[in-house]
């Protein structure tokens, strides 16, 4: 088993187990809250399912190429 499909597998038994513990989300908003609330320590570290899937999931993608996105996309280092 490889490291990204480890990612998605604690991805999503984090999405399903804060399902369990606190219902789906409601609207857009209470979704954009859900994914940043919902988190595992490990390691002393608090990682929620918004990181995962920004840090690590899409940390493989390369930036869209759409005309004027670097205007508003932050810069990776």
């Amino acid at each position: 088993m490889t490291q990204h499909t480890r990612a998605q597998n604690v991805f999503h038994t984090l999405v399903l187990h804060g399902f369990l513990l606190l219902g789906p989300p409601q609207s857009v908003l209470e979704s954009s809250s859900f994914f940043n609330a919902v988190s595992y320590e490990c390691g002393g570290d608090a990682f929620s399912v918004a990181e995962l899937e920004h840090l690590i999931l899409r940390a493989p993608l390369t930036r869209p190429a759409i005309f004027g996105s670097s205007f508003f996309l932050p810069r990776t280092t």
